[in-house]
Formats: C-alpha cells, structure tokens, sequence
C-alpha cells in the first residue's frame, strides 16, 4: 500500500512575512516605517524602510529565515549658517559695512 503524502498549500509573502518572529517583525516593520513617515512629515526628504529576509539551510526540508530591519529617516544636520566676514578674514554675525539702526548693539 502506498502512503499518500499530502502537500500543503504554499504560503503568499504575506503570509510568511507575518510568521517571521511570530508576528513581531511585523510589528516592528510598522513602528520603523511609522517613524520614517513622521520624520519625513517633519524634516521634508526622503527616508525608507528595508526588510532583509536572511534564509539558511536548516536541513533537507527545512529553512530558517531571519529578517532584519532597517531604516533611514532624512538627515538631521543642521542645515548652513551665513556669516560675514571682514578684511582681516575674521568672521561675524553681522555685517561689517551697515551702519546700527539703533546706536551701538549692546
């Protein structure tokens, strides 16, 4: 008699993507991309979110995937500062050849 084997449906990338640390890495994946959004919102730029699936051999049968998550929201530099400068290569906030409005500055 001939055992019958049965096969079982193959899983959509949804579905494996939600199986990764039982559902955890789907949760983390919506926190990163929700903060990349708000950065973004807030800085303008551009920013991203990667999922890297790392997939070994676990034996004949068998895989084991370990994902990893990334992101990179835009750049938080501050942005460039303007400054005079005089003849003598000094640098000042203010600039050297207007005359003060008000008297001197304190």
């Amino acid at each position: 008699m001939d055992q019958e084997t049965t096969t079982a449906p193959p899983l959509s990338i949804v579905e494996v993507i939600q199986s990764l640390d039982g559902g955890g890495d789907v949760e983390r994946l919506k926190e990163e991309l929700e903060q990349v959004v708000r950065d973004v919102k807030a800085r303008g730029g551009k920013g991203s979110v990667t999922l890297t699936m790392n997939v070994e051999s676990f034996s004949d049968v068998q895989v084991v995937i370990k994902a990893k998550i990334t992101s990179k929201s835009p750049d938080t530099q501050p942005g460039p500062t303007i400054f005079f400068t005089t003849d003598e290569g000094h640098l000042t906030r203010k600039d050297p050849s207007q005359m003060p409005l008000f008297g001197n500055p304190r």
